[in-house]
């Protein structure tokens, strides 16, 4: 577990001293301490991926598995995972879930607003 770092406050719990993120608990704080060391401790037996969280770890062990229980309404495609299947659907419909908060250009994956401000290499405005 990563050395605790943060100050206690009355009402407002503990805080991050390298981003200043707030929890209630000590050990949420600590928990949380670890995404700022970049170790990843948790590694995928099949692969080598390697994962910060245990949880990430389990969802991605599900890619490995040969059941894909999420099946598109659309197109009968398979998935290991929920969130890859609801991703997916966006590609039959015209929902562009993510904005720009800017520009108010639109993209059907949260990668894709990321990829295009990055290729303007400014932020929109």
């Amino acid at each position: 577990m990563a050395e605790f770092v943060g100050s206690s406050l009355k009402e407002n719990g503990f805080s991050c001293h390298i981003c200043g993120k707030r929890f209630l608990q000590k050990w949420k704080l600590q928990k949380h301490l670890l995404c700022h060391s970049g170790t990843k401790h948790h590694v995928c037996d099949i692969c080598d991926k390697r994962y910060l969280r245990k949880g990430d770890l389990k969802e991605h062990l599900q890619i490995h598995e040969d059941s894909k229980i999420h099946i598109c309404d659309v197109c009968n495609k398979g998935f290991s995972r929920k969130k890859i299947l609801q991703s997916h659907v966006r590609i039959h419909t015209e929902q562009k879930a993510y904005k720009c908060s800017i520009c108010e250009k639109a993209f059907r994956r949260n990668s894709h607003l990321f990829v295009d401000s990055f290729r303007r290499k400014v932020i929109c405005g």
